[in-house]
């Protein structure tokens, strides 16, 4: 029995042989896979678990193995590089999701196993990728100046819809 277990990997879920490991009064801290959640689990004497999501964000390196590492999304960034796809307008500039934790954060825990680029051109304007395994993808670009996004968008799932959904403007749509 442990007092305490600090995971140094994230988790897509916690393991229920952690929580058997921890002693009555115990801690567990780990962060959830492909998110900024710190989730801290107290072990209560009857045996059960309590937990919360920390307001802090944090992350670890997610555990992998075998041929996932590293994920084969190559072939997906090179698609929507190449490929028109359907376009919109999104009234809001591009985000650097994974410097915006809340929101990379739930569009990890909707759409598990999404995975996000950005750059900067030449010219100052702002890109932004957004990448599936299961071919989904969306590339938008804010040029330089400019408050609106022209978004581009291919496979089974409209990628950038999703991220939308947590805007102002997208509450109304759920």
């Amino acid at each position: 029995m442990f007092d305490r277990i600090v995971s140094m990997v994230s988790m897509p879920r916690i393991p229920a042989s952690w929580l058997a490991a921890l002693a009555p009064g115990g801690r567990l801290v780990t962060t959830l896979a492909g998110t900024g959640l710190i989730v801290t689990t107290d072990k209560t004497e009857d045996g059960g678990a309590t937990g919360r999501l920390e307001w802090e964000r944090g992350s670890f390196m997610t555990t992998r193995t075998g041929d996932d590492y590293p994920p084969a999304i190559n072939d997906v960034f090179a698609t929507a590089n190449h490929t028109g796809g359907e376009v919109s307008i999104s009234p809001f500039p591009v985000l650097d999701v994974m410097q915006a934790w809340e929101v990379w954060s739930m569009l990890s825990l909707t759409v598990p196993g999404i995975e996000h680029r950005n750059g900067t051109a030449d010219d100052g304007s702002r890109m932004t990728w957004m990448l599936h395994p299961d071919g989904s993808w969306a590339r938008a670009h804010t040029a330089r100046g400019e408050r609106t996004t022209t978004v581009y968008q291919g496979g089974p799932r409209r990628l950038y819809d999703s991220g939308d959904r947590f805007s102002p403007s997208g509450r109304d749509r759920q």
